[in-house]
């Protein structure tokens, strides 16, 4: 099994800096979305026949390690309007 850091590379010039498969343009986000669609890793291959197994499992490996890192942070509820003028009153948030 190979390390998700040699198979995902993030480069600022290449889709706006998204993670990619290594030596290619295919970001991870597209194969989550490939395989949210139904697709399994034997039709990824067949289709992109430049990408391994590896590859592959190293993008859901990625995605899962950013989730399972990511921090969420509760929004109050709360919203107060920031013109000096208004009334004061407090506005519930869409949130």
């Amino acid at each position: 099994m190979a390390n998700v850091e040699e198979r995902i590379v993030i480069n600022p010039k290449i889709k706006g800096g998204k993670p990619i498969i290594k030596g290619t343009r295919i970001p991870v986000y597209f194969i989550l979305e490939l395989i949210a669609n139904g697709w399994t890793i034997d039709d990824i291959l067949r289709e992109y026949p430049h990408l391994s197994r590896e590859d592959v499992l190293a993008a859901v490996r990625y995605a899962a390690k950013v989730l399972r890192e990511e921090i969420v942070v509760k929004a109050s509820g709360i919203c107060h309007t920031p013109n000096p003028i208004s009334s004061g009153r407090r506005r519930e948030s869409l949130w």
